[in-house]
């Protein structure tokens, strides 16, 4: 999605939503096959700290926020590996947050927003809510929602 006051150019800065998901791979692995020399991608993943959207681990396993962190910094980093990027820099930005919230904030300074379909389905997105969709009606940088494979 292209709003209407967008400004159409290459983007510089491309920030990508990232779960560890096949279809968050699928979406560093389009930014970065669609990224130019000197372009900055970030991969972003957002802990959710909603005691709704942790569980009982936050409680109980207070280093769960580490644990995840180190999963996103290996599965990030073995993401970027899968694609030869000459001249494309990428940095890894893990933050604690509402995902919807974080991901609108972090688009205001960059060019384009990438992420992945995730897939729920339309009674999961009614459950548990698309942040894919939200993000559609809520950002004003240009968007690409990757597909499932």
């Amino acid at each position: 999605m292209i709003p209407e006051t967008a400004e159409v150019k290459r983007p510089q800065s491309i920030l990508v939503a990232f779960d560890g998901s096949e279809n968050s791979m699928a979406a560093l692995d389009w930014a970065l096959t669609f990224a130019e020399p000197e372009t900055i991608v970030t991969v972003v993943s957002v802990w959710n700290t909603a005691p709704v959207a942790v569980g009982a681990d936050q409680f109980f396993f207070p280093e769960a926020s580490d644990l995840a962190r180190e999963r996103f910094d290996h599965l990030a980093d073995e993401g970027a590996r899968r694609r030869e990027h000459p001249g494309v820099t990428v940095r890894n930005e893990f933050v604690e947050g509402n995902p919807r919230d974080v991901l609108a904030e972090r688009s205001e300074s960059c060019d384009l927003l990438v992420m992945g379909a995730r897939g729920y389905g339309a009674i999961g997105a009614v459950i548990l809510g698309s942040v894919s969709t939200w993000l559609l009606h809520h950002v004003r940088t240009s968007m690409i929602v990757v597909p499932r494979r």
